[in-house]
């Protein structure tokens, strides 16, 4: 029962974390907390968009799939793609280089 209620608290969380990373994406609004620190709000988007699909990837590999390989290497997936989502987090709040 536990189990269920952790799934669906997620999903709305992954859900609604989507729909915040499609809308920077397509108008470059963001979330008021993050606007202090935001110079890309676009690549936060994708970054975002990317952890929510590792986040998705990550609980079918736990929740559904059953066999030893095929959950590892989905487990893999999902890390990688969590990775990548934090990585252009990242280069979203750096700085924008000037040139000169």
């Amino acid at each position: 029962m536990l189990e269920y209620l952790l799934l669906g608290v997620v999903g709305v969380l992954v859900a609604s974390s989507t729909v915040f990373a499609v809308v920077a994406i397509r108008t470059g609004w963001v979330l008021p907390w993050l606007r202090g620190s935001m110079v890309r709000p676009w690549l936060w988007g994708y970054g975002t968009l990317l952890i929510d699909a590792g986040l998705f990837v990550g609980f079918l590999a736990i929740r559904v799939l059953h066999s030893p390989s095929s959950g590892q290497l989905m487990a893999l997936a999902a890390m990688a793609l969590f990775a990548a989502g934090s990585f252009l987090s990242f280069l979203s709040n750096r700085p924008a280089r000037v040139q000169v």
